[in-house]
């Protein structure tokens, strides 16, 4: 239940070439690449916010000017981040087209961290597309681009991932090995946008073992983590689990509090199907625990988000 995009966007590929000489006034064709990085970085955090169509905007403009200077490494990067708005649409053709693209310029760079992150995105694909085979395929070969790279928080982003199928498919003691080492990677590397992503894998396989106590922990750590990266869909995901917890345990008003702070985060980011999900789960509590919550109110938000001119996200 983890998006998998935050993962990605959290990785921020370094683009070569960027003015580094102190002294040296910088060339025109540093300045375009500068001026088309700083979109893509706007475009990211508008991204975050749940805003896509103005960060569409925004890396379609670091596209065009990465384009017009025949910059490869820009135009990866710009690929995936339009790739990642497609895969959040339910375009996954679009998706798929992206980061295939992305993939294919990072091959012929050498570029085995890029490449392996291209791959790792075409895996997310597979996820939703529910083809986990072709997902596997394609992470054994991120791993292995990762590895000859050397890049071992791209390898963590990998393990993650794998894990998160593993347990997908049921085999728990492979995802829990493969987000344990993950989860390694990410500490030791202080990288706490990974570790919140990981935390909340290895929540979601815990609860699948029964071990309810060590779930929520995780789960509040998580939370924790994403809100100091204010990572807006995190927070709604592990709020979600939460709350799925808290009413599989029959806490009726924990469970209704955690729903009703996911559905919070969901209205303001816009997310309108984990916000139907989550107002289920309160209303469901709700009615087990008597609780007279807000669910009117909370309805006719439900409503308003469906209205073409919602545009919340994007204020």
């Amino acid at each position: 239940m983890r998006r998998y995009l935050l993962i990605i966007i959290c990785m921020l590929l370094m683009l070569s070439g960027l003015p580094g000489c102190a002294g040296a006034p910088p060339k025109p064709i540093e300045l375009e690449k500068e001026r088309a990085l700083d979109y893509a970085n706007k475009g990211v955090l508008w991204f975050k916010k749940g805003c896509y169509s103005r960060a569409l905007s925004l890396f379609e403009n670091s596209l065009r000017i990465n384009q017009s200077i025949d910059n490869l490494p820009g135009m990866a990067y710009d690929y995936n981040n339009i790739g990642m708005i497609a895969l959040n649409t339910d375009k996954l053709n679009e998706a798929g087209e992206f980061f295939t693209l992305a993939a294919r310029i990072q091959r012929n760079l050498d570029n085995e961290a890029g490449l392996s992150l291209s791959l790792s995105n075409l895996a997310t694909v597979d996820l939703k597309a529910e083809n986990p085979d072709q997902a596997e395929r394609h992470l054994e070969e991120a791993y292995q681009a990762a590895s000859r790279g050397k890049d071992k928080l791209q390898q963590a982003l990998v393990l993650n991932l794998r894990g998160h199928l593993y347990w997908q498919k049921g085999l728990l003691p492979m995802a829990n090995d493969s987000v344990s080492k993950a989860i390694a990677i990410y500490e030791a590397g202080d990288n706490k946008a990974g570790m919140a992503s990981a935390c909340h894998n290895l929540g979601l396989i815990r609860m699948s073992e029964g071990n309810y106590m060590e779930a929520q922990t995780l789960w509040a750590k998580a939370l924790e983590l994403d809100q100091e990266n204010l990572d807006y869909p995190g927070m709604a995901a592990d709020l979600e689990m939460l709350a799925r917890l808290t009413l599989k345990q029959e806490r009726w008003p924990e469970a209704a509090e955690y729903a009703w702070r996911a559905f919070n985060v969901c209205y303001n980011i816009g997310h309108k199907e984990k916000a139907s999900l989550v107002l289920e789960i309160l209303k469901k509590a709700d009615e087990a625990g008597n609780l007279k919550s807000p669910i009117a109110d909370l309805e006719e938000k439900l409503k308003e988000m469906s209205s073409p001119d919602f545009d919340l996200p994007c204020r």
